[in-house]
């Protein structure tokens, strides 16, 4: 068959071909008869390629549900490929068409490539940007911007509602470390593998805020309890020792640091002025504008001079302090023995039903009434006989409470025969030995299982007597300092009772509710400074000064009451050489006095019993009212002069430990600054001669002068600046840089060491043991400044009271 083509006709006809294909040996199954296949030749048809002519709608939804082929020939190309083989004549090629599917809603649609797939990507948050990949968080502590990479979300329920509500206070890594002392690694790394009752999960970590606890120190929640904003702590808690910011609040709670837009709050170092060059002069005033271009070029062109290296600080000098040897003649052991006893029965005296006056007798720790009567080898007297008896009774009581019924009967027994010795000693002495004979065993034997007395001095006198003599006993106690040993070993036996842990319990409650009433009266004392109205000129200078007197004696009263509920605490520190420093707690009255403050102020009274006198502290009569230190006095250092003494003997104290004491504040802060700069803790230069100006630069003047007493009404002038003086103390602004942030884990190992204050230790302090002891140093001063004020006797009164005797 040949085609007949007309060159005229712009489009070409073909003739239609029918082909007969022979059935699929696959679809002899069907019934449906074989059709013959038409083959489309224009490219306008909607059909598929060999497609039945009149397909029925079962062949039309199969044929769309088959996959389409990768490749397919159209019926245009496979023509034009049979023509010219045919007809032996070469056509041009068409364009080739556009293949169309039917859908199933008869449209056609251009054919899609199956979708790749991708690699699935790290979700971005909503906040990501440029400087915050990660996205970013607001801080609840600084209220900065800080990347998600360092966030410690609460995981805590938010209220015992329902719903749990997860709390949304967010920390950065960096105020945890600066503000709480607490690692964020370290808590991450813990997961939350037990996790405790109340948290949330699938955080990884287990994490209660502070705002949660209620210990958080940042503005607005510190504004809420009505107490001002700390500004920033990091420098001084870093310079003092401490391990956090939280730290020093924990201790101080107004302490305060720089305070963002209040200009310069510390003095800035003054830097030595540079030396103006001398101008050059010319002797031509007359000078061309080549010339000047020309000097221009060459000063360009010429080599920068290197900048003079800036000259080093100069170190602020440091005075020795001046030591004074405490007039006694007991070594280290027999006080700390002295030392332990006092602070014990302080602390327990409600369990051992001991007076105020017992109490009272406690402070000397060696009684004044025998010093001069030439036995300097003898140990100095202590407290009298009745106090003697009610110690050793009170803690035989406690011992015989929990005690098995033998030994409680024995207790009894001699507790009773105890009572009915009056004020013997030896008598006293007798029942306890008895005592100790009868209670051989069971499981509270080794309570009563004590030490025997000391001998009696050489020069103590006794009078025979039947009921004295007749118990058979070798040793006779005449002074009250023989039954020491056998007073400590009760003690450490009264120790490990149940009634002793059950005490420590109420006293870790009651001094929470000591905090929560000072937090409260401070906020009430804020809120009428707030609304009251003021004054102007020394009116408003009166008021301001009363404000801020009455904040410092809830400060202070707080730390004074508190001592009563504390644990035994020990020395204070020890230094590179070996010498060991005391700070006694303070009195039954003063304790009596700061609780009296916080709850009620008017009732807060000052008995003229309980007061002392300059005289009693320059003779450092009462321990509690000085720094005590046991060793050797520094090689170089001065020594002042005793009492009666009109020259010092320097070679006498040679080489000799003994005590030294420090009564004054301003020479405990000298001390303080002494030790610091001699163990490398702070700069500074060690002076043997420093002038007056310069040691009243060096340190600030905490002390209370002799002329003048605070409790003896002061003026206002002198009353402002003593209260300033004592909040500069307790808030070290001077030590602090306006610079920005200090990461306190900038800190190392070594100097976070000394926390756990191991005087005992063998070798030289850790620099934290030292940074502990001038801090501590510090606080005493601040706080005896405060007790001078209140509880030392006017100078007036002194000198009519020796008036009156004379």
């Amino acid at each position: 068959m040949t085609s007949a083509t007309t060159p005229g006709t712009s489009v070409t006809r073909r003739p239609q071909v029918f082909v007969e294909i022979p059935p699929s040996p696959f679809h002899t199954i069907s019934t449906t008869p074989s059709r013959p296949f038409v083959l489309v030749p224009t490219p306008s048809s909607k059909q598929k390629e060999n497609a039945f002519a009149a397909a029925d709608d079962d062949m039309a939804e199969s044929a769309l549900r088959t996959s389409p082929r990768k490749r397919k020939l159209s019926t245009i190309s496979s023509t034009n490929n049979a023509a010219p083989q045919m007809s032996g004549t070469s056509q041009p090629t068409p364009k080739k068409p556009k293949v169309t599917t039917a859908s199933a809603s008869g449209a056609g649609t251009k054919a899609k490539k199956p979708a790749v797939a991708k690699t699935a990507l790290k979700p971005q948050q909503s906040n990501a940007n440029e400087e915050f990949p990660d996205g970013f968080f607001y801080c609840h502590q600084c209220n900065k911007k800080r990347d998600n990479n360092i966030v410690m979300q609460c995981t805590y329920y938010a209220g015992d509602n329902a719903r749990h509500a997860r709390c949304r206070a967010k920390y950065c890594k960096i105020c945890l470390k600066n503000r709480y002392g607490d690692d964020f690694d370290e808590i991450k790394a813990r997961g939350e593998n037990s996790r405790p009752k109340g948290h949330v999960k699938g955080s990884g970590y287990i994490f209660q805020c502070y705002r949660c606890r209620d210990i958080c120190n940042c503005r607005n929640c510190r504004k809420a309890k009505g107490l001002e904003p700390t500004g920033n702590l990091t420098l001084a808690a870093k310079r003092s020792g401490a391990e956090s910011a939280a730290a020093i609040l924990g201790e101080n709670p107004s302490a305060q640091g720089v305070l963002p837009g209040k200009g310069h709050q510390v003095e800035p170092q003054k830097k030595p002025a540079k030396p103006k060059a001398p101008k050059d002069r010319k002797d031509n005033a007359e000078t061309s504008a080549s010339a000047v271009s020309k000097s221009k070029a060459d000063t360009s062109t010429a080599a920068a001079p290197k900048p003079k290296p800036k000259p080093a600080p100069k170190l602020r000098p440091v005075p020795v302090p001046k030591w004074t040897a405490v007039e006694t003649t007991l070594d280290l052991h027999q006080a700390e023995d002295r030392f332990f006893i006092r602070e014990f029965v302080l602390r327990f005296a409600g369990l051992l039903d001991i007076g105020k006056g017992n109490l009272e007798e406690l402070d000397d720790i060696d009684a004044d009434y025998v010093r001069g009567t030439g036995h300097e080898e003898e140990p100095c007297a202590w407290v009298s006989e009745p106090c003697a008896k009610a110690m050793i009774i009170g803690l035989l009581d406690v011992i015989a409470e929990e005690a098995e019924s033998n030994t409680k009967k024995a207790i009894r027994d001699a507790v009773k025969e105890i009572r009915n010795s009056g004020a013997n000693l030896t008598k006293i002495w007798a029942a306890l030995a008895v005592l100790r004979d009868s209670v051989t065993s069971g499981p509270h034997y080794r309570d009563v299982d004590f030490p025997d007395a000391l001998p009696p001095p050489s020069s103590a006198v006794f009078r025979s007597t039947r009921s004295g003599l007749g118990t058979g006993n070798e040793i006779q106690i005449a002074m009250s300092w023989q039954l020491t040993p056998v007073v400590v070993s009760l003690i450490e036996a009264v120790v490990y009772t149940k009634a002793v842990k059950e005490e420590l319990d109420r006293g870790v409650e009651r001094v929470k509710e000591m905090h929560k009433e000072c937090r409260e009266e401070v906020k009430k004392e804020n809120e009428r400074w707030e609304s009251g109205k003021k004054g102007e000129g020394a009116k408003a200078k009166e008021q301001r000064a009363a404000h801020k007197q009455r904040i410092m004696d809830l400060e202070q009263a707080l730390e004074v009451a508190s001592s009563a509920y504390l644990p035994r605490s020990g020395p204070l520190g020890k230094d590179a050489d070996g010498r060991v420093y005391w700070v006694l707690p303070v009195g039954a009255g003063e304790r009596e006095f700061g609780s009296a403050l916080l709850a009620d102020a008017s009732k807060a009274k000052v008995t003229k019993r309980g007061m002392v006198s300059l005289d009693d502290r320059t003779a450092m009569r009462r321990w509690s009212w000085f720094v005590a230190v046991w060793g050797r006095r520094p090689s170089g250092a001065a020594q002042s002069k005793k009492a009666g003494k009109e020259k010092v003997d320097e070679e006498e104290d040679d080489g000799e430990e003994k005590w030294w004491g420090f009564w004054d504040a301003k020479d405990i802060k000298t001390l303080a600054d002494w030790l610091a700069v001699k163990a490398g803790v702070e700069t500074g230069q060690i002076s043997f001669s420093v002038t007056a100006k310069e040691e009243k630069a060096s340190s600030r003047d905490t002390s209370i002068g002799k002329g003048m007493s605070p409790s003896a009404g002061t003026s206002v002038s002198a009353e402002v600046e003593m209260v300033d003086r004592s909040s500069s103390v307790s808030t070290p602004l001077s030590e602090l840089s306006d610079g920005g942030e200090d990461e306190l884990s900038e800190l190392s190992d070594d100097e976070e060491e000394g926390d756990e204050r191991d005087v005992f230790a063998e070798g030289p302090p850790s620099k934290g043991s030292v940074k502990n002891l001038v801090r501590g140093l510090r606080e005493y001063a601040e706080v005896l400044v405060w007790r001078a004020g209140k509880w030392q006797k006017p100078v007036e009164e002194e000198k009519e009271g020796k008036g009156k005797r004379l």
